[in-house]
């Protein structure tokens, strides 16, 4: 009884530091941005600022898997071509929610390469995510493909939640925009 009061107490302790450092506005970057303009340009940050990064792993050139002439004529509001209306839906709350992506990024496994449809980032963690919506989960063939796909993505070490975000639908169950929603809001903010 006497150590549970003690080691609360020290629990309680370290909470409000941590939530103080946490909600701390003295952090490295800040130390940078309150800088002068005039002397910003004559210093050199500590570590890359986070817009920085931001537009590094943004403006990082790759090539998306090509369009057939056959494909759909599809656009997001930002001009982006995709393959499906869902993937619109999805690329748009993206947007919406200010998550950079790439979309159809290759993504060396070993020795195969994948195009996911859109690849995260996590701008708070710089953690990255692969998504993959699997569109036509009714369709035998296609879930042939997605086992396949699914098992790759496993054993080169890519699960869901850990780095990787896997949607589905069916013609019966089309995709929730709430749950794409909650997906972003969970791995990726």
């Amino acid at each position: 009884m006497e150590y549970d009061k003690k080691a609360l107490k020290a629990c309680q302790i370290q909470f409000k530091a941590i939530t103080k450092l946490l909600n701390s506005k003295d952090s490295i970057e800040n130390a940078y941005n309150k800088l002068p303009a005039g002397k910003q340009i004559f210093t050199t940050p500590v570590c890359m600022l986070q817009s920085e990064f931001i537009k590094n792993w943004i403006s990082k050139p790759y090539t998306p898997k090509a369009f057939s002439p056959t494909d759909s004529q599809l656009f997001t509001s930002t001009g982006l071509r995709v393959r499906s209306k869902s993937e619109i839906i999805i690329a748009s709350i993206l947007d919406k929610l200010h998550i950079p992506y790439r979309y159809e990024y290759p993504v060396k496994l070993g020795s195969i390469t994948m195009h996911p449809d859109f690849y995260c980032l996590n701008t708070r963690t710089h953690k990255e995510y692969l998504w993959e919506h699997f569109g036509m989960m009714d369709m035998p063939a296609y879930v042939e493909n997605f086992v396949q796909k699914m098992q790759t993505y496993n054993s080169q070490g890519f699960f869901p939640g850990k780095n990787a975000i896997f949607t589905f639908e069916t013609k019966m169950h089309p995709l929730n925009t709430k749950q794409v929603e909650n997906l972003i809001k969970e791995y990726l903010l």
